[in-house]
């Protein structure tokens, strides 16, 4: 009998040990699939850093260009307004250009017609004294 308690103390220690060891391979297994898991999750957090970091330098560039823009926009603005006075004055000159033409014109018509004037005057004074 009590060899056979042996025995049977003896196979419920082997098959505990064996569950342990099992458990124990189970384990290592599942924390080894953790730590895996881990440096994943760890890679990840990294590249999602790095592109928040890209993120805010590219929103930074496209600030800078949107003042940049602004600023554009400003000068040809300050541009367009100088071009549309500048054509201004040159339709002002060109105005009183021909308005000058039209007096000079004038002017010399009244003065052909004094010379015409005069040559008669001086005619009618030479036709008198004969």
């Amino acid at each position: 009998n009590k060899t056979a308690d042996v025995d049977t103390l003896q196979k419920a220690n082997d098959m505990e040990q064996k569950w342990h060891a099992q458990t124990l391979t189970q384990l290592q297994q599942v924390n080894g699939a953790m730590l895996k898991c881990k440096n994943q999750l760890i890679e990840e957090q990294e590249r999602n850093n790095m592109m928040n970091r890209l993120l805010k330098e590219a929103n930074t560039d496209v600030t800078l260009l949107q003042e940049k823009l602004s600023a554009k926009n400003t000068e040809i603005a300050q541009l367009t307004a100088e071009k549309e006075e500048l054509n201004q004055k040159v339709s002002d000159s060109a105005s009183n250009s021909d308005s000058l033409q039209e007096e000079v014109t004038e002017l010399k018509g009244q003065s052909e017609e004094s010379q015409i004037a005069e040559a008669s005057q001086s005619a009618d004074k030479k036709f008198t004294s004969i």
